[in-house]
């Protein structure tokens, strides 16, 4: 227990570590046609490749899940192990999720009628706010209620295998 997330992290260095996700993300969706889709002959993305890139994310979720899950059960899970897994999983979420976001905005305005891809684009980006805010409400209610009846870190495998749902 203790410090964010029962890792016992001071608050700025998670922080930090945000900060740097944040970063790497927006790196990762700004050169995925230079360094992903080209390469791989999947430029301009068509909607497979949407569903490539989506299954590759859920696999990866799917993935983080059973690691903090294997990773926080038995007599005295360890904070300092669970960290070591999901740091490096993060970041690999991070580019994939990158990824699959820039493909994403590119179908949108692609897939966009001539006359409509303002409309089109708007709706997008409100539907993604909207979808933002019920999944910080929702995170904020799992995060505030599942765990705490068994361990510190019990919680954090009912939130990946929650978010690998989604």
């Amino acid at each position: 227990g203790g410090g964010c997330g029962g890792t016992g992290w001071d608050k700025v260095v998670v922080g930090a570590i945000l900060g740097g996700y944040i970063i790497v993300y927006g790196q990762c969706q700004s050169y995925t046609p230079q360094l992903v889709t080209g390469p791989l002959r999947q430029s301009p993305p068509n909607k497979l490749t949407e569903v490539l890139w989506g299954l590759i994310n859920t696999a990866l979720t799917a993935g983080m899940a059973a690691g903090a899950w294997t990773l926080s059960v038995g007599d005295e899970p360890s904070a300092a192990a669970l960290a070591g897994f999901l740091m490096p999983a993060l970041v690999a979420f991070a580019a994939v999720f990158a990824i699959n976001s820039s493909i994403h905005s590119f179908l949108v305005v692609h897939y966009a009628k001539q006359d409509k891809v303002a409309t089109s684009v708007g709706f997008y980006y409100m539907s993604n706010a909207f979808g933002r805010l019920v999944g910080t409400l929702g995170s904020g209610v799992i995060y505030t209620y599942s765990g705490d009846d068994r361990g510190g870190l019990a919680g954090t495998d009912a939130r990946k295998g929650l978010a690998a749902g989604f």
